[in-house]
């Protein structure tokens, strides 16, 4: 899979979110980060008060940190989610490569919670 090449209207969606749903997308990508940090994750790990309810912060979250060359899809999976009716969803990384540039991410947007705090912020 190629890790930056999204369509342009999903990358235009990407923005219109990123530009009026500002903090949440922020929040989501930092939990994505973290997650991503500690192992394989996918869009659908997010908690509901990450994404606020919407069923389309996590997509734009993954597709935004995709396209900044932070995480790659690696697969796809079922969702963890009973509801998806075993929909499949992308599975990501953070490659060994990208993880001191996530680390960067996550400190200049102002999260600086060390390895022991990421699983309360996320689980």
């Amino acid at each position: 899979m190629n890790s930056t090449t999204l369509d342009p209207s999903f990358l235009r969606a990407v923005i219109l979110m990123s530009g009026f749903r500002g903090d949440a997308m922020k929040s989501a990508q930092a939990a994505l980060l973290y997650l991503g940090l500690r192992g394989d994750f996918t869009g659908a790990h997010l908690p509901g008060e990450i994404t606020q309810g919407s069923k389309h912060i996590a997509g734009a979250a993954c597709g935004a940190l995709q396209a900044q060359g932070l995480i790659e899809p690696v697969g796809r999976i079922k969702s963890p989610h009973a509801d998806a009716k075993g929909r499949k969803v992308n599975l990501y990384r953070v490659s060994n490569e990208r993880v001191g540039a996530a680390r960067a991410w996550l400190r200049v947007n102002g999260y600086t919670a060390t390895e022991n705090e990421q699983l309360s912020l996320i689980a």
